[in-house]
């Protein structure tokens, strides 16, 4: 599953022009794309060929429904690129495809191989893909929050990269006709300036984007956690919990 993420991650940053990764040079940026998608490839179906060696088919119809997803939820972003009449919905269909499909296979994946009832396979299956919603939804209110030196992440990337998440999509729901076109200003240029950043992040806390986006991830979290109810208490429930309480708590 490592090996997957890796390769969802190297594909994404040569889609999206990523200079960096996790606080360092993306692999695109040091070796060119060719390298990266290349890569990527091999961590793909390395993954496969181990799957297919452990001999359980239906893992492997998990890590391949998996990849088709996140590289669905990857177009219809594309397709969706700059769209500032995306609404909160449709922008929870690509979170779903493109991140929460991944945590879930994780879950679902142990469930398969610990061989338990189709009752808790099912509730682990939930409790991934909610998890991986409130995990996207924290790190797109990370991306105006966050230092550079804790998270590895700059200020303001997804808008540099023209990703409209979560608070933008709400302060365009709310806002005037001529703030809404300083927010497409900023989506559409070629480099965005630490004013035109610092204009948004006002924006956002004008009409309380980031707010509304943290209190949704918590709610996401909240119901990952509901998902656990018939497992009885165990360690490894207790890490799970923890888990779902960790991602919302990231900016603390």
């Amino acid at each position: 599953m490592e090996m997957i993420h890796t390769a969802s991650l190297m594909h994404d940053d040569v889609v999206d022009n990523a200079p960096t990764r996790r606080g360092k040079p993306s692999a695109n940026a040091k070796w060119g794309n060719a390298l990266s998608v290349l890569v990527g490839d091999y961590f793909w179906c390395k993954a496969c060929e181990i799957i297919v060696q452990h001999g359980d088919f239906r893992l492997l119809k998990v890590v391949t429904d998996t990849i088709t997803g996140t590289t669905e939820g990857e177009v219809l972003e594309l397709t969706q690129s700059n769209d500032v009449g995306i609404n909160e919905e449709e922008y929870l269909k690509i979170v779903r495809h493109k991140t929460a499909v991944l945590l879930s296979a994780c879950c679902h994946a142990g469930a398969v191989l610990g061989k338990v009832s189709e009752m808790l396979e099912t509730a682990l299956r939930r409790f991934g893909l909610d998890l991986g919603i409130a995990f996207q939804l924290s790190d797109d209110v990370l991306d105006y929050v966050s230092e550079e030196e804790r998270f590895g992440k700059t200020r303001g990337s997804d808008l540099r990269e023209g990703k409209l998440t979560l608070p933008l999509i709400v302060a365009l729901k709310r806002c005037t006709d001529p703030e809404r076109a300083i927010i497409k200003d900023a989506l559409l240029s070629t480099e965005l300036s630490e004013v035109q950043l610092g204009k948004i992040i006002e924006l956002l806390d004008k009409y309380e984007g980031i707010d509304y986006t943290r209190k949704l991830a918590r709610d996401y979290a909240e119901r990952a956690k509901s998902h656990l109810k018939p497992f009885k208490p165990s360690i490894e429930k207790d890490a799970l919990l923890a888990l779902a309480d960790y991602v919302t708590s990231r900016e603390e």
